[in-house]
């Protein structure tokens, strides 16, 4: 029995020991010193884009886990939109998809009361890929 009590406990330490793998996912980081909420746009797995927000994404550090390997068919398709508490626009782009005042997520809805200027963002979704926000407040302060 006491054998047995060895054997189970030298498992669970080599177990414990052993290097984990790192899931394939988009994480966004605020290095700014404005506190961010963001939203994201991916193609899913039938090709439909998807909307999705708001992460809150506190400032200098805060980060938020937004998209698993798993949920997009097109890693070349993701797109990024930031704004601030009040409302203004932080990070924006080119690509107008549907947003929403509160939580969202949109699967291909090409009719929608609120668009939001999207950025294409090359993401790596091979590996665990982070895109890091910068930039000053709008009253100068920086975090870094």
């Amino acid at each position: 029995m006491r054998d047995h009590m060895v054997f189970g406990a030298a498992v669970a330490i080599i177990l414990s020991t052993a290097p984990q793998v790192a899931r394939a996912e988009w994480t966004i980081c605020n290095r700014s010193a404005e506190e961010l909420k963001v939203a994201i746009a991916y193609a899913n797995l039938s090709g439909q884009i998807v909307t999705h927000g708001w992460w809150p994404v506190r400032s200098c550090g805060g980060c938020a886990t937004v998209l698993q390997a798993n949920e997009t068919g097109d890693r070349d398709t993701t797109y990024l939109y930031a704004q601030t508490g009040s409302g203004a626009a932080y990070i924006q782009g080119d690509a107008s998809f549907c947003a929403a005042d509160a939580a969202f997520k949109y699967r291909s809805t090409p009719n929608c009361a609120m668009k939001s200027n999207f950025r294409q963002e090359a993401v790596d979704l091979n590996k665990h890929f982070t895109t890091n926000i910068t930039g000053k407040s709008s009253t100068g302060r920086s975090c870094f």
